[in-house]
């Protein structure tokens, strides 16, 4: 019965294993050990399709993407180092500024992007997308021009009565990312307001 104490509910950048399983009982006290696992998974999607937010920040999206079998794929997954690879980087992506999740943004901003994805998605709202040509402002990459190209960075996903809204990237890294921190809180906020 999640929907009836929360709004919104925030997966942070942690890999896919890591919220599914969580830290061994080896390793942490009790509560702290375990994670989401199956019942949280249905837990999650019971909530949303009620009406609830779910927000996926970075690393987190590719959980949401299996966990609540979303219309959407990182086409970066499986991509070996070789192939793709950004530390740590600031790119430039283009955002639509007349949505509720972007208002206050500009038409085009800068994220931080570390071993981030790239989002193609069959249903849903783009908000923010990599635009063609040079999309690196700060940092380096090996080589992803054509893989970045156009997709998605940030979306909201209709699920039953609620959404999920999939930032590819982490918008909140190191509190350091103070022009997208205002997309999280525009997130909360508007599933508040629903």
């Amino acid at each position: 019965n999640l929907i009836e104490k929360y709004d919104a509910i925030i997966l942070p950048s942690m890999m896919p294993k890591m919220l599914e399983e969580g830290w061994p009982e080896t390793i942490v006290p009790a509560p702290y050990f375990g994670g989401i696992g199956e019942n949280g998974a249905l837990a999650l999607r019971e909530f949303a399709e009620a009406g609830g937010t779910i927000i996926a920040i970075d690393q987190a999206v590719q959980y949401a993407i299996n966990a609540l079998n979303l219309p959407i794929r990182n086409v970066l997954e499986k991509m070996p180092p070789k192939d793709f690879y950004i530390p740590g980087s600031i790119l430039r992506v283009n955002v639509d500024p007349n949505h509720p999740i972007t208002w206050g943004a500009e038409p085009e901003e800068s994220i931080w992007f570390q071993r981030s994805g790239a989002l193609a998605i069959d249903k849903g709202t783009v908000l923010a997308h990599y635009p063609s040509g040079n999309v690196l402002q700060s940092g380096w990459m090996l080589d992803p021009q054509a893989q970045l190209n156009g997709r998605t960075a940030l979306c909201e996903i209709p699920y039953g009565k609620g959404q999920v809204i999939c930032f590819s990237f982490n918008p909140i890294y190191r509190a350091q990312a103070h022009n997208t921190y205002k997309l999280v809180f525009n997130a909360i906020f508007r599933a508040g307001m629903k």
